[in-house]
């Protein structure tokens, strides 16, 4: 495993697409959800699209658009499009936005999404705010709507409280994407010869993202089997060459991206969600290194 983490940053140097599920989504369907816990009562502008966050933090996008999220005219975050399939999650990662919202959460339990109320956004707009509070600011809101609004439970919530929560999203959503997963690695490794092939390995999860094994299913037969560990957005994979740990930047519909944590953000390991997008990789590598090949012989 130790192998492929490493190899696949020399191939390549936020998934849940389906049929349904339980939520009634289907694959046409252009449907997703912002959350930290689920995000209810923000609005957001997605193409023609727009209106406010549902149950679970449920928005409508257009395909092809991106989508911004805002409170009261705050703005919260925008999404590119090419992040945006069906049933994505959009995880709110910023730590001052989530300690915004948790504080304004109704109930003051963020673990039943954060509800941020009709009313609450009409004191918050009727206050003209035009950047995320924080701090002594942060304080005034929440004493305010406490006071103008019997109802409301929320407290607030600073950066570093909003990042212990953020971290069990964060952890949930990992999970959720690995769980009883076949995924597969796409790389440039040599072979005995020390000829630059290409390898395609097939990589899976058990239930609890606990362990999982590896098998290539091109370019030799190794096999391998690791165990993992989830901290926040790091995963820590350990097997007999060692330890690696990686982390979680971005997912889509064809694949699931980290990077390793040592190194920069922007060599990426990809594990691709279906066998189909993983040849067309190894295709599309193959070629390169034909072409590779073709230049060094001409050469010479």
């Amino acid at each position: 495993m130790k192998k492929y983490i490493v190899s696949s940053f020399v191939a390549t140097v936020f998934l849940l697409n389906g049929c349904g599920g339980s939520d009634g989504v289907r694959v046409n369907e252009h449907i997703g959800y912002y959350i930290d816990s689920g995000i209810v009562g923000v609005d957001y502008v997605c193409g023609t699209k727009q209106g406010k966050t549902g149950k679970g933090g449920r928005f409508e996008f257009d395909s092809g658009k991106g989508c911004e999220f805002s409170l009261a005219d705050i703005p919260l975050r925008e999404v590119d499009a090419e992040n945006l399939f069906t049933r994505v999650k959009i995880i709110e990662k910023q730590p001052e936005v989530a300690a915004f919202l948790q504080s304004l959460d109704f109930d003051g339990n963020a673990a039943n999404d954060i509800e941020i109320s009709p009313k609450v956004v009409q004191e918050l707009r009727s206050k003209k705010i035009q950047s995320i509070p924080e701090g002594t600011a942060l304080e005034n809101i929440i004493d305010d709507l406490k006071t103008k609004i019997g109802e409301f439970k929320g407290k607030v919530v600073t950066p570093n409280e909003a990042v212990k929560h953020l971290r069990k999203s964060q952890e949930s959503l990992i999970v959720e994407l690995l769980s009883k997963k076949t995924l597969y690695s796409v790389y440039t490794d040599e072979d005995d010869n020390t000829n630059e092939i290409v390898v395609i390995e097939k990589v899976t999860f058990n239930s609890n993202v606990t362990q999982g094994s590896s098998q290539r299913i091109k370019g030799g037969d190794d096999s391998g089997t690791f165990t993992t560990s989830i901290d926040g957005n790091k995963i820590i994979i350990t097997d007999e060459d060692g330890t690696d740990t990686i982390v979680f930047k971005a997912y889509n519909d064809k694949y699931i991206e980290f990077y390793e944590e040592s190194e920069d953000d922007s060599d990426t390991i990809k594990l691709y969600r279906s066998k189909k997008d993983a040849l067309e990789k190894a295709a599309q590598l193959e070629q390169s290194l034909h072409h590779q090949s073709g230049a060094s012989g001409s050469s010479k």
